[in-house]
């Protein structure tokens, strides 16, 4: 036997040997799997139908909620704007009058902050009166200043 008798004896052994044991179809018809896909697919919808149902829910309770949070805040700005009024008009009516705030308030520096300046006056360093009274350093050394310029005016 030559070589090619042989490559053709062999495909043919190949040939039934696949044709004996081929694979037999699982019974099942196209009709069958369609009917698989569609159900697959109409769980897949439910579920996407319920997310966004829980989705629209919890948007509606942010819409409440925010509605609710909206009124609050313009009760709160209608109660300003009248107190704003209110305070408007009692300025109006009693321009010569001075402001509560303005009846206690020192006249000079020194008297504003008396202990800052007795501080000082004691030769404590700018640092050391920061940290006694818990004062920022450019606060201290600002009301130093003033109160300088001020003993010199005097």
């Amino acid at each position: 036997m030559s070589g090619w008798h042989i490559v053709a004896l062999l495909g043919c052994v190949i040939i039934v040997y696949a044709w004996i044991f081929r694979k037999k179809p699982d019974g099942q018809d196209p009709s069958a799997m369609m009917a698989e896909v569609e159900e697959i697919l109409d769980q897949f919808v439910a579920e996407i139908t319920e997310r966004n149902d829980r989705l629209i829910d919890q948007l509606a309770r942010l819409k409440q909620e925010h509605a609710e949070e909206r009124k609050g805040w313009m009760a709160r700005l209608e109660q300003l704007e009248s107190r704003i009024a209110e305070l408007e008009q009692r300025a109006i009516s009693a321009p010569g009058k001075p402001s509560d705030a303005g009846e206690h308030a020192p006249d000079t520096i020194h008297q504003r902050y008396r202990e800052l300046i007795e501080l000082k006056r004691r030769g404590l360093t700018e640092d050391q009166i920061v940290k006694q009274t818990g004062m920022n350093h450019g606060e201290v050394k600002f009301i130093l200043q003033l109160a300088s310029r001020e003993e010199k005016r005097r």
